[in-house]
């Protein structure tokens, strides 16, 4: 048996230097000008912080996603991705298709893949490397002759997998997303003949080596009041 699982890190440098100078000429004066040093050193060092908490709060972005090849294998889907570092990000997608398309062909699915990712150069653009984990309920028919399901309907698959993708920007709010991964899934799995209220012919346990994860997907970047 065949299962495509589709069932789920900007390197940025902030710099930021103050100079104060004061050149006192008689002795009158210095009092005044040391109290002037010092009030623009406390100056220097409110802005300092005020501006790392901006920055900070600038890489902490949310997305909404969707998988298009999902869609186009008629499995309904929806995805949030998090950005929270300056290379790091927390990608989630979530699926759940409970309707059949035909007879010989369903992908019926309950799934979640939440993923870690470590981006290369500019956070949420360009290339990434993932690690995920997924878990998924499924009820899968391919062709006239089997239906498999997860045994007795409550012992979802589970497992891991390695991943890279690129995310191609395309302006302020929108992005496109490729995304490739390989790994691990466990199963265990009933098999039935797919007819109408077909038997049960077959039990098995898999354990799966293969692609755990594609996307060509869509996002939306929601506003960051601190940012945009």
């Amino acid at each position: 048996m065949r299962i495509f699982l589709t069932v789920f890190c900007a390197c940025l440098v902030l710099q930021f230097s103050a100079f104060a100078q004061g050149s006192p000429t008689d002795t009158t004066n210095v009092a005044n000008a040391i109290t002037t040093a010092d009030e623009n050193t406390a100056a220097v060092d409110t802005s300092y912080s005020e501006f790392k908490i901006d920055i900070s709060d600038n890489n902490k972005r949310w997305l909404i996603k969707v998988n298009l090849l999902n869609l186009a294998a008629g499995i309904t889907n929806i995805g949030v991705e998090y950005s929270f570092k300056n290379k790091f990000s927390v990608d989630i997608p979530v699926t759940y298709s409970p309707y059949t398309i035909s007879r010989t062909y369903k992908l019926r699915t309950l799934s979640i893949q939440p993923e870690l990712r470590w981006w290369l150069n500019t956070q949420l653009a360009g290339h990434f490397f993932g690690f995920h984990t997924h878990l998924a309920y499924y009820n899968v028919a391919l062709n006239k002759n089997n239906r498999y399901q997860d045994k007795n309907g409550n012992t979802p698959l589970f497992g891991f997998g390695f991943s890279y993708g690129y995310a191609l920007y395309s302006n302020e709010k929108w992005n496109f997303e490729f995304t490739l991964g390989i790994g691990y899934a466990h199963l265990n799995y009933d098999v039935f003949y797919n007819v109408s209220n077909g038997a049960e012919h077959q039990t098995k346990t898999k354990n799966y080596w293969g692609l755990t994860k594609a996307g060509i997907t869509l996002s939306y970047k929601l506003k960051n009041k601190n940012h945009d």
